[in-house]
């Protein structure tokens, strides 16, 4: 099984190209065979194979990172088709979302069923760091700072992760995450400056919002 086109299939069946286009075409209509982009289709049961390993991967993945809205989707291409062409396992992809086996939000691919659920425990921790952070506000804590801070919890990595996959949190670098309403008021700081003076400068931004932090 692979993708291939009607130019491939032609010689095979012993038609022309138009001919095998229209079969190819019948096919996808009677649900058979499924398009993936650059005129080149899939066997319905090839792509069911794909959709159950894409589930078995993420099933195991949801096992190991439960805390985690989910696999990045360049991470579950990779892991699904190395070797196939990335539109077409883009493709694949968007069709098993479009047939709600598998969802993908903020970038996060996973089965469709899942939800991050937390402990008691771990509500109370992500409670305290989103109030670590929002008073932090332009300010905050390097990530290296927090890991120490809370390093006998032993999800801590885990729940950051977490927050700024469900956007309570932005990762800005590996040692700097922000508060969210944090950062959309800075982005309304700098409309505001940029607008009402035509340009600002970096140190000008700083004092806007009474930090020297980089």
């Amino acid at each position: 099984a692979g993708f291939e086109t009607a130019e491939f299939y032609a010689p095979l069946l012993g038609r022309r190209a138009e001919r095998t286009q229209q079969l190819l075409a019948s096919l996808e209509e009677g649900g058979r065979v499924l398009p993936v982009g650059g005129g080149r289709y899939v066997h319905r049961d090839y792509a069911q194979a794909v959709k159950r390993r894409a589930l078995d991967i993420l099933t195991e993945f949801h096992k190991q990172q439960p805390l985690k809205g989910g696999m990045r989707r360049e991470e579950l291409r990779s892991r699904l088709l190395p070797r196939a062409e990335l539109a077409q396992v883009d493709a694949l992809i968007d069709i098993f979302i479009a047939q709600k086996a598998i969802k993908e939000v903020k970038g996060l691919v996973s089965v469709q069923s899942f939800k991050v659920e937390l402990s008691e425990e771990l509500e109370k921790l992500t409670a305290g760091l989103q109030k670590l952070y929002r008073e932090a506000a332009f300010a905050p804590p390097a990530t290296d700072e927090v890991l120490e801070k809370y390093k006998k919890v032993r999800q801590i990595d885990q729940v950051l992760t977490a927050m700024i996959g469900d956007g309570a949190l932005v990762r800005l670098d590996a040692q700097i995450y922000m508060d969210a309403q944090c950062v959309e008021k800075a982005r309304e700081v700098c409309r505001e400056a940029i607008g009402k003076n035509g340009q600002m400068t970096l140190a000008e931004f700083r004092d806007l919002l009474g930090t020297s932090r980089k």
